[in-house]
C-alpha cells in the first residue's frame, strides 16, 4: 500500500511541474500579435517600429516611408536616418520590390518595397533583418 501512495504522489508532483512549465511558457510569449476570430494572428500595421537590442536579441527597427519599408540592424544607422529627415544613401540599402508587408497607397493595397540595411562587416545582418520582418508580418522570407 505504501508503494501505491508513493507512486501516486510522484505522478502528482510531475503533473504539477508540467503545469508550471506550461504556465511559464504561455505567459512569456509577450511579443506575439493579437489573436482574432478563428485563431488567426493579426499582423501589425507597417510604420515606425523599434525593438531595442538586448543580450538575446539584436537591434531591429523599421520605418515606412511612402511605399518603402526600411529595415535597420544598427542603432547608429537608424538614428542617422531619422536625423536626416528619413532620407538615406541609395548604396546603403538592398532593394527588394514587393517583398514587404501589404500597405495602402492611394486607397489601393500593395506590397511595400523592402529597403534592407547593408553592412559589409556584418554579412548575416541582412538575412536576420529579413527573417525578423517576415516573422513580424507572417510572411515567407523567400530565401
Amino acid at each position: 500500500m505504501s508503494n501505491t501512495i508513493f507512486c501516486r504522489d510522484r505522478v502528482g508532483m510531475a503533473g504539477l511541474a508540467i503545469a508550471g512549465i506550461i504556465v511559464i511558457a504561455a505567459t512569456s510569449c509577450g511579443d506575439r500579435p493579437a489573436e482574432s476570430g478563428a485563431g488567426a494572428a493579426t499582423p501589425p500595421t507597417p510604420g515606425s517600429y523599434l525593438a531595442e537590442s538586448s543580450a538575446f536579441s539584436p537591434f531591429y527597427a523599421e520605418e515606412l516611408v511612402g511605399r518603402e519599408l526600411y529595415l535597420f540592424g544598427r542603432k547608429s544607422t537608424h538614428s542617422a536616418f531619422i536625423a536626416a529627415g528619413r532620407r538615406s544613401m541609395p548604396d546603403a540599402w538592398r532593394t527588394i520590390p514587393g517583398a514587404g508587408p501589404e500597405i495602402k497607397v492611394n486607397g489601393e493595397t500593395q506590397r511595400a518595397r523592402l529597403m534592407i540595411e547593408r553592412a559589409p562587416d556584418q554579412p548575416a545582418m541582412e538575412s536576420r533583418l529579413r527573417k525578423t520582418m517576415a516573422k513580424r508580418y507572417g510572411l515567407a522570407t523567400g530565401g
